[in-house]
């Protein structure tokens, strides 16, 4: 997953990136989005953000809950101790540890 993208989101800014997969997923701005190795789609995007930067600015503000609703850091640690918890029984030493204070955070 791309972080710098998900960072940009995070503090609510426009992002212009290739449209892969990867990235197609998550951002919100799907407008902002060029085609791999189209220079000519780059260009009319960054033009088009340029000229209206106050307008991707504010709906991507207006987006910042949902992506950090979905990608912030409490969900992320929800869901590794979703996946955690069926095993732990079988962590022993300092990885018990570090899963124990994990799951202590989630309760």
């Amino acid at each position: 997953m791309p972080i710098s993208v998900l960072e940009a989101m995070g503090y609510g800014l426009p992002v212009v990136a290739s449209n892969i997969r990867e990235i197609r997923d998550i951002v919100i701005d799907k407008e902002l989005l060029f085609e791999v190795g189209d220079s000519e789609s780059l260009c009319k995007i960054l033009s088009l953000v340029l000229k209206n930067v106050g307008v991707h600015k504010q709906y991507t503000l207006e987006k910042r809950g949902e992506v950090l609703a979905k990608y912030g850091w409490f969900t992320a640690q929800f869901e590794v101790g979703r996946f955690i918890k069926p095993t732990y029984g079988s962590f022993t030493g300092s990885t018990a540890k570090v899963l124990d204070g994990l799951l202590q955070n989630l309760k």
